[in-house]
């Protein structure tokens, strides 16, 4: 049996706090660029955007490790079934809920659409399913340490490099709108996507595979420093950058997608630091995340259900008080209930392998 990675369960703990503030600072994100509810907001949401990168470095860490044996009729008869089970069963849910009680009640072309799409959140599950399937390729590329660094230096160079670049002219063309640097930036995106035709290791298979590496390898403490380093001034960018180009535009303006470079930056640094950090923190701390973790996926399920409920029984849109002030107490409540109702869940017999 695998010995428990106890720095995992802490990354989870915190990818799955910064999720929930992701998507709740993602709803004042498209208030007023001029308010103070928006530069907060702003702040919230570029520094919570390691969470999905982190999630999927740990699940690359785990079904990569050549030492561990994966065959691909458990794959799918364990993983990917898992996976699809949920994904069926939740956007079942949630299209009937937005049918019968959201903003699009009654219209079924928008809940089919919902059913087969997924609610928001769940387009996840997908992705996941997706590198689950191709396991097997990877776990080849990472038995040789050569491979893997150039497998992410290419991924640097097709997937991360031409993100970033193409979102920063974009924004600079907004800014500056003489200089003509949107033209470049198209070029710049057909150039690599339609002229090479270059997909393998673009997308969240790079993120699959830098989490093999980062918990394999050794790093001194120079190279930590770095990261570090790295990964405050990527979110800094972010911030900066966000705010720069919004006020600008006067409209929301964002360059933290998950397959820029400064959010890869920002990822890789998280989960370097608790891989050589998690042995300084008290030991009840560790042992409440290991307890959580079980607990994470049906977290990450359930509490996109729970915000929404509660962002319409708040109406942030006309509520008096400050959105700011309701922000932590709203993170704090969102994920307390979506634990309980997940630990229900997971005494329900059957139900409880399959859906969280």
């Amino acid at each position: 049996m695998q010995k428990r990675i106890v720095y995992f369960d802490v990354l989870r703990a915190i990818s799955i706090s910064a999720v929930i503030i992701l998507h709740l600072s993602a709803v004042y994100f498209q208030t007023d660029v001029n308010s103070f509810t928006w530069e907060i907001s702003s702040i919230l949401n570029s520094l919570s955007r390691y969470a999905v990168p982190v999630f999927v470095m740990i699940s690359g860490a785990l079904f990569l490790n050549p030492s561990t044996e994966i065959n691909i009729k458990k794959l799918y008869s364990k993983n990917i079934k898992h996976i699809l089970t949920a994904l069926v069963f939740w956007s079942f849910c949630y299209s009937s809920a937005i049918f019968l009680f959201g903003a699009d009640r009654g219209n079924i072309s928008k809940s089919f659409e919902n059913l087969i799409f997924g609610y928001t959140h769940l387009w996840f599950l997908y992705m996941l399913a997706g590198l689950y399937i191709i396991v097997p390729f990877l776990r080849t590329i990472c038995r040789d340490k050569q491979l893997v660094c150039y497998f992410l230096i290419i991924s640097i160079i097709f997937s991360f490099l031409p993100t970033t670049i193409t979102k920063i002219l974009t924004g600079l063309d907004i800014s500056f709108p003489a200089c003509g640097f949107n033209r470049f930036a198209s070029g710049l995106v057909l150039l690599i996507n339609e002229r090479f035709c270059f997909h393998f290791t673009m997308g969240y298979a790079a993120y699959f595979v830098l989490g093999y590496y980062a918990h394999s390898a050794v790093f001194s403490r120079f190279q930590r420093i770095l990261i570090y380093c790295s990964g405050i001034c990527g979110w800094l960018f972010t911030v900066l950058f966000t705010s720069f180009v919004s006020h600008k535009l006067n409209a929301p303006f964002e360059i933290f997608h998950p397959m820029n470079l400064n959010v890869a930056l920002q990822a890789l640094a998280v989960f370097v630091f608790f891989k050589y950090n998690t042995c300084m923190l008290p030991a009840w701390t560790t042992s409440l995340c290991t307890r959580l973790s079980e607990y994470i996926f049906g977290i990450y399920l359930v509490h996109a259900g729970l915000q929404a409920c509660i962002l319409k029984f708040l109406d942030i849109y006309t509520i008096s008080i400050n959105p700011v002030y309701i922000f932590i107490p709203a993170v704090m409540i969102i994920f307390l209930l979506s634990w309980i109702i997940t630990a229900v869940i997971k005494h329900i017999p059957f139900v409880n392998k399959h859906i969280v």
